[in-house]
């Protein structure tokens, strides 16, 4: 059986840039299918609507740091 530790970092040499994303242009945070509409401790019963542009000088990585509160971790699948 094989394990994996997953766990942010701030590391510049492996991510590039912090923070590594910020919300498109586009984006209302404050729209009802928004990220904030999204309870910490369940999963939702709609498709959240999250917009976010990677920075230039961001390394891409499986996992990526969020922007605006989120609460959860932000996955590549």
């Amino acid at each position: 059986m094989k394990y994996f530790s997953i766990s942010p970092t701030n590391d510049l040499e492996v991510i590039g840039y912090y923070p590594q994303t910020d919300f498109s242009d586009n984006y209302n945070p404050a729209l009802p299918e928004s990220h904030w509409q999204v309870k910490f401790n369940e999963f939702p019963d709609f498709k959240p609507n999250y917009k976010l542009d990677i920075h230039p000088k961001a390394i891409p990585t499986n996992l990526i740091s969020g922007t605006g509160g989120y609460h959860g971790l932000l996955i590549d699948f």
